[in-house]
């Protein structure tokens, strides 16, 4: 069994049914082949050998595309037959001039997270079905898509994938705001990590941390937020400024936090 990790930088693991422990293979990879599987993960039902050629060769001859696409997959193999000891062959299928990736063979990390996504999005409006749902999703997410895949053509679906992450926090956020202010911190805490310029989120961070009496805690938050915008040579909002110097009262509890933007 193979499990392809395409979350966070991309990673390559392989165990035998006989092993108890995964070996990493990714880093046998080019940066080609690497480029090829996290773009082929994005098509779970497959993908044309044309497609696939002229996003990752934009720019090249309309024939040589083609055989630097076979050249790629068949390095692959031969890299994979080594890294195995000849016990996986290939991990990809083609059905006319469609390829992907062979789900009997190959477990990928996206494809659980874009599932729990769709059930996320199909649960009753049940807060406590609802809320387990979106749960998963949040616990799936390891870090945006193929963070060392350097193309343009990443671009797009990383930023589309990590909305659906902050999508599913922020509404997670506004569901347990005020039952469990921790694990809403701990949300928002999250959320920051990927949105690093985004006031709103701190805001809401200091907020609730002043209700739980962390008034030393807002005063991180707030060196967090100036550090981070010094970054675009920017400075706080004013109504920002106002809202930090007033959670830093031991009288300011009652501000109820925002949801993230």
């Amino acid at each position: 069994m193979l499990w392809l990790y395409a979350l966070g930088q991309l990673r390559l693991t392989f165990q035998t049914p006989e092993a108890s422990q995964s070996k990493e293979i990714g880093h046998l990879l080019t940066l080609r082949q690497r480029e090829l599987l996290a773009l082929m993960a994005l098509h779970h039902r497959g993908v044309s050998r044309d497609e696939l050629t002229t996003t990752i060769w934009p720019d090249a001859s309309p024939r040589r595309p083609h055989n630097a696409f076979h050249a790629v997959l068949s390095q692959l193999r031969r890299r994979l037959l080594a890294a195995t000891d000849e016990s996986v062959t290939d991990l990809t299928r083609r059905t006319g001039a469609q390829y992907r990736i062979d789900s009997e063979l190959v477990r990928v990390d996206l494809w659980e997270f874009q599932a729990a996504v769709e059930a996320a999005r199909r649960q009753p409006t049940g807060k406590a079905n609802r809320s387990a749902a979106l749960e998963r999703v949040v616990a799936l997410y390891t870090g945006d898509f193929a963070e060392d895949v350097d193309a343009a053509w990443a671009v797009a679906p990383r930023e589309a994938l990590r909305r659906e992450y902050l999508d599913a926090l922020s509404t997670l956020v506004h569901m347990s705001s005020g039952a469990d202010p921790r694990h809403t911190l701990d949300l928002l805490e999250r959320a920051r990590e990927l949105d690093r310029y985004n006031e709103a989120i701190y805001r809401d961070i200091a907020c609730i941390q002043a209700k739980l009496g962390q008034h030393d805690a807002v005063a991180r938050t707030f060196q967090l937020l100036e550090r981070a915008l010094a970054e675009l040579g920017a400075k706080p909002h004013r109504e920002t400024v106002a809202l930090f110097t007033a959670l830093r009262s031991p009288s300011a509890g009652d501000h109820a936090p925002e949801r993230p933007r």
